[in-house]
């Protein structure tokens, strides 16, 4: 039901105060933008659930400025059913980590505080119901409670009430396999898992990660109609269980699906709320926290006076990466999960194959097997170089010591930018800033940092062109700058 309604209370609520909804808020807060984030607990959910994520994750943390405890681990392994290990994935081959792990716990406590910095942070409030109109969005908590703002982003989780409220369907799969997960305080590195291993035992699958120092996860899988066994003499095949001091036993199954639509006017879907994946390729809450890196900064500039097309790309560019991540993790999981000798005989033949010979595509990039994010159609120019434009920029080097990016990363502004060892007056007259920088190529880049165009100054211009006509704020529109957060209440 459309209703027309008073004035906003605010700019942006966001629904849900889980990682996605902390870095949303966190990321619309910097970008100038009043925010209220609105979550059902009364307090931070306090037991570990996500468990890795990747370099392009690293990065948006970086620019937000979090500083969150991070894990690298030495490797991830395919262990077969012979009991050999086959690297899939070296997360030091790159400029930045591929792959950290966490405790969830430090993680949220981390981008909850950032995000408190900037957005008046409220727990104990229930989204019950949504009231969109054509200038903003009432949003009606549990126990009397609303507040009014132009923009509503959900990230309140696969079960979103925000989703169900705007009847946007959740199409896809539940998966009929259990897993048992057992998260546990140990007292040393556990002997022979020190990195990630996926366990293709066919009789009974694994999988085996350190989150933390001092933490561990085992992920056993269940069969049939099996009772759910002792963990305990599952895990002493790596370790001593009277050592552990157990966190979480619990029993899940997996889904694949996507909502059919992300943006219904003024209210967004991001995250869990928009889509779900297994969580074999690690990309659950990557996926999540990529959509918010994609949708604040296009949100900002479009209440800047951008063209309404710019927010329309978020769910055009993000739903690609989405499907291809989950199509990954499918993969990763039906190989994975046989119980079938023969074909975990043929599995890990081709594992080996593919180990010794990587090809290009997709799922590959330097160091192995991984989701490669990328822009196939949406805010990007299609003048310069092909095979980069809608790529992410190359970070540089990490400080020593630290798992945050640093050289070019470091040098670039919080909006768009121009990098490279040419100079581009058109995008000048924008009012784009240069970087000067050793690189191939001049390259034109995004806030998120994927590259928007690339090449010579003719095909610069005309992607400048393109910029201003089609995805620019109008020149008298001041640029977002940080301010201090607000506290809207009505």
């Amino acid at each position: 039901m459309m209703c027309a309604m008073p004035q906003p209370a605010c700019d942006v609520v966001v629904a849900g105060f889980g990682p996605v909804g902390q870095l949303a808020a966190r990321l619309l807060g910097l970008q100038g933008l009043s925010v209220v984030a609105l979550e059902r607990a009364d307090a931070p959910f306090g037991l570990p659930r996500a468990a890795v994520t990747d370099d392009a994750c690293l990065r948006i943390l970086a620019r937000a400025g979090v500083d969150a405890p991070l894990h690298v681990p030495p490797d991830v392994a395919l262990v077969t059913a012979a009991g050999r290990a086959l690297r899939i994935l070296d997360p030091h081959r790159g400029a930045v980590p591929a792959l950290a792990s966490f405790d969830q716990v430090e993680l949220e406590a981390a981008l909850g505080a950032a995000a408190a910095e900037v957005a008046d942070v409220r727990f104990g409030r229930e989204v019950e119901a949504v009231e969109p109109g054509p200038d903003g969005v009432l949003v009606r908590c549990a126990g009397g409670g609303r507040v009014r703002a132009r923009w509503l982003v959900a990230c309140d989780g696969a079960g979103s009430t925000v989703r169900r409220a705007l009847g946007i369907p959740f199409g896809g799969s539940t998966f009929a396999q259990r897993w048992l997960v057992v998260d546990a305080q140990v007292p040393r590195p556990v002997p022979g898992a020190g990195g990630v291993r996926f366990v293709g035992d066919p009789r009974r699958p694994a999988v085996t990660l350190p989150l933390a120092p001092g933490l561990h996860r085992w992920e056993f899988m269940l069969s049939g109609a099996e009772e759910v066994p002792d963990w305990r003499p599952l895990v002493a095949r790596w370790t001593d269980p009277r050592e552990l001091a157990v966190r979480r036993v619990a029993v899940y199954t997996y889904h694949a699906r996507v909502a059919a639509r992300w943006r219904a006017g003024r209210v967004l879907l991001a995250g869990d709320a928009a889509h779900v994946m297994p969580p074999f390729a690690g990309q659950g809450l990557s996926a999540g926290l990529r959509d918010a890196d994609n949708l604040a900064w296009k949100l900002a500039a479009v209440e800047a006076g951008a063209p309404d097309a710019l927010l329309g790309t978020y769910e055009r560019e993000r739903r690609g990466d989405v499907l291809a991540s989950s199509a990954l993790a499918r993969l990763m999981g039906a190989l994975l999960q046989t119980r079938r000798p023969r074909l975990a005989r043929a599995r890990d033949a081709a594992i080996t194959a593919v180990s010794a010979a990587p090809v290009a595509g997709p799922w590959f990039s330097a160091g192995g097997l991984r989701p490669v994010p990328r822009i196939g159609r949406g805010a990007i120019a299609r003048h310069g170089i092909a095979e980069v434009i809608g790529g992410l920029t190359s970070p540089g080097a990490p400080r020593p010591g630290s798992l945050a990016p640093a050289e070019l990363e470091a040098l670039l502004p919080a909006g768009w930018a121009v990098a490279g060892p040419r100079r581009s007056a058109a995008w000048e007259r924008l009012g784009v800033p240069h970087v000067a920088w050793d690189l191939e190529r001049t390259l034109v880049v995004r806030p998120d940092r994927y590259v928007f165009a690339s090449g010579d100054e003719d095909a610069l211009a005309r992607a400048a062109q393109d910029y201003a006509a089609r995805w620019a704020p109008p020149p008298s529109s001041p640029p977002a700058t940080s301010r201090a957060p607000s506290s809207p209440r009505s």
